[in-house]
């Protein structure tokens, strides 16, 4: 079995096991994190106000690191990424 598909299905049996809420949890959670967590869940709005920021920086976060992934523009022959590749010979495909 490759390694690939062996982490693959490692991750899915733990997603499935982790990641719903258990029967007891299930009851103390909010309408809309219900069945998503465990614990009592957000009690009040300034626990709402702190999950909306933190998705917020979350979500930009993950967006800014995708376009410099993307497209990083960077094309100074002298970088330090270009003799790293060239060393060792790393084709990017």
């Amino acid at each position: 079995m490759s390694r690939k598909r062996l982490l693959l299905i490692s991750f899915l049996i733990l997603y499935t096991k982790l990641s719903f809420a258990c029967p007891v949890c299930d009851k103390n959670q909010p309408a809309v994190t219900r069945g998503w967590t465990h614990g009592i869940g957000p009690s009040g709005m300034v626990d709402w106000v702190i999950i909306s920021v933190m998705v917020a920086i979350t979500i930009f976060i993950l967006l800014v690191s995708v376009k410099a992934l993307v497209n990083p523009k960077e094309n100074d022959k002298h970088h330090i990424k270009n003799s790293i590749l060239d060393k060792h010979e790393y084709q990017i495909k």
